[in-house]
């Protein structure tokens, strides 16, 4: 009998050939509440609000009512279309539509329903079917707050276990006058009472202002990257840029207290700044307390690294640190062209950046923009990072249609706990042949694509921008799960109108999968997990033939205590796993390659 025993093997990352990392960091900075607003009570200013703004919903629930979405193959693509279920359309209506552009959608939804649903000008919120609750813009929340100019860029997030809201937006567009403006709900109500903080969109001497923001949240902070450019870059033109990455106690803003947080910017690899840097996002659930971020090259034809921002406590951790791992893809992203819509007007696509990413036990999902390099149109990089913390590899390919040009994604887990990899992803779509929309595919539980379906065609061509040459299609779009609901998404992007503007389409996106939050189904494999219950976890089987098999353990929290490959030669096996187990239970999975061959627990008493 083989005997072959596999224990815990600490991975040291050594850095590539010539990678050097820095970054400079604040001590704790508190900032005092900018001020304490019920939304309710805040008078509209600067713009005209209709009471009633939404059209009569398409799609009224999943019972065949009304007609389904377009449904798009993809003769094509690199990934392989498998059985997994199609995503379903549950309801869906157009919301708000700003006065500029681009619409900048974003999205939050609350366990009890409560959408709160932002874009450039406006926040809105509605109920689950659609009807309109209240409605400002967000100069008149910043009219209350002071003499702030220029608002735009609103993101916002729903926390599950505080069931509280959060919204972010900046306000200035130079050195002078920047600043990024975070609210949090003093409670579950959207349309409530808010406490208000302003963070400094400038804190060095230099002309830098921030633009582009995003936020993520751990169990007990808000992270919030902001991208930081000179007076008068545009991005296209320069290489000068950097990025803020604040830290942030997010239960003091809750309280109304004075706000604790740190800066973190000059983050740079190799010499070359890192910039639209993304926090990742929860997934099942909300983690901590270290919080990761991610960035690649944004404006290379080709490239295939992915760069992992590790800070590893929280505030007030005297061993807080802030780390960077490169992490290569197996295959490459790159920048995408610009595209033309029906009619012949163009359409701005932007970076080849991350746009959202989001952990589920030890790895991390992200999706961003990429052409396509077998159709040469912009097309969804769809990816997962592995092994995080140890020697993280990335798993990532480009989802593209050759008729279709996709851009602007978003991400969020759709599944109902590990190893359900099952994920939703909206993307904006514009072709020769139809107007400017918004399409959606589910990733299924063994995290392959579904097929395209199209939420919502567009009625008309956008032309906001006269006198420009490319009209700005958008710069993001929003997704997020309702975690009261495993398999349910709400998303928001957009479509181009009759008129020639572009409105928020929202849609409820159902995973509809029979095997919803079950393992992937297992190959028939014999064995025996032994003694079980014990402090020792022993696995006994037999190998009809040679081959190298992928052994993990995973605690209770999905993290990975043991991950280990191994050749072994046909015959019976004997393997220790984990001796001096403490007490807990623990899944043990088996890979040949892609096929499970076992998932099964393990108790140690």
């Amino acid at each position: 009998m083989l005997r072959k025993n596999l224990t815990c093997i600490a991975l040291v990352i050594c850095p590539l050939v010539g990678f050097s990392q820095s970054h400079k960091e604040s001590g704790i900075i508190k900032l005092e509440p900018l001020g304490t607003l019920n939304l309710s009570d805040v008078p509209e200013f600067g713009v005209s609000i209709k009471t009633q703004e939404i059209a009569q919903p398409i799609f009224k629930r999943i019972d065949g009512e009304k007609q389904q979405p377009t449904v798009t193959t993809k003769p094509n693509q690199k990934f392989a279309k498998k059985a997994g279920p199609d995503p379903v359309i549950g309801f869906a209506f157009s919301a708000q539509s700003p006065s500029g552009t681009p619409l900048d959608n974003n999205i939050a939804i609350s366990n009890s329903g409560k959408i709160l649903s932002a874009v450039n000008t406006t926040i809105r919120v509605y109920d689950s079917l659609g009807t309109i609750v209240y409605g400002r813009s967000l100069a008149a929340i910043a009219n209350q707050l002071g003499t702030l100019n220029r608002t735009f860029d609103p993101h916002v997030l729903y926390d599950p276990e505080e069931d509280r809201f959060i919204l972010v937006f900046l306000n200035g567009s130079d050195h002078t006058n920047t600043n990024v403006i975070v609210g949090f709900s003093a409670s579950n109500d959207p349309a409530g009472t808010w406490n208000f903080y302003k963070i400094p969109g400038n804190t060095e001497s230099e002309e830098w202002w921030s633009d582009y923001p995003f936020i993520g949240l751990s169990k007990n902070e808000l992270f919030i990257s902001v991208l930081l450019w000179k007076d008068g870059d545009t991005g296209w033109d320069t290489d000068a840029v950097d990025e803020n990455i604040w830290q942030i106690n997010k239960h003091k803003g809750y309280a109304g207290d004075s706000l604790e947080t740190v800066q973190y910017h000059g983050l740079t690899v190799s010499g070359k700044p890192l910039w639209n840097i993304r926090p990742v996002n929860m997934g099942d659930k909300l983690y901590g307390p270290d919080f990761y971020l991610l960035s690649n090259r944004p404006k290379d034809q080709q490239n295939d690294s992915i760069f992992i921002i590790h800070i590893s406590g929280e505030i007030g951790d005297p061993n807080r640190t802030l780390s960077i791992d490169i992490a290569k893809a197996n295959q490459p992203y790159g920048l995408q062209p610009n595209v033309t819509q029906l009619g012949g007007r163009r359409l701005r696509t932007n970076y080849c950046d991350i746009h959202e990413a989001y952990r589920l036990a030890d790895k991390i999902y992200f999706v961003g923009n990429s052409i396509d390099f077998q159709t040469g149109r912009p097309g969804i990089a769809v990816g997962r990072i592995d092994e995080l913390g140890q020697s993280p590899s990335v798993n990532l390919t480009v989802f593209g249609v050759d008729s279709i040009d996709l851009c602007y994604p978003s991400i969020a887990y759709a599944g109902a706990g590990w190893p359900d990899q099952s994920a939703a992803v909206l993307c904006l779509h514009n072709s020769e042949n139809a107007y400017p929309g918004s399409s959606v595919f589910l990733m299924d539980r063994d995290f392959q694509a579904s097929n395209l379906v199209r939420l919502y065609e567009g009625e008309g061509a956008m032309n906001i921008l006269s006198g420009d040459s490319l009209e700005r299609w958008g710069d993001y779009t929003g997704a997020q799960r309702r975690f009261s609901n495993p398999g349910e998404v709400w998303v928001a992007g957009s479509f181009g109108r009759s008129n020639a503007t572009s409105q928020t389409w929202i849609a409820q996106i159902l995973n509809t999968d029979p095997q919803l939050g079950l393992a992937p189904q297992t190959k028939s494999f014999e064995y025996s997990l032994f003694p079980n219950p014990g402090s020792t976890a022993k696995l006994r089987f037999k190998l009809e033939a040679a081959q190298e098999l992928n052994f993990i353990v995973r605690d209770m929290q999905g993290k990975t205590v043991l991950q280990k490959k191994a050749f072994l030669t046909a015959g019976e096996q004997e393997l220790t796993l984990l001796q001096d187990l403490q007490s807990a239970v623990y899944t043990v999975e088996v890979y040949s390659g892609a096929q499970l061959l076992l998932s099964d627990k393990f108790v140690s008493p």
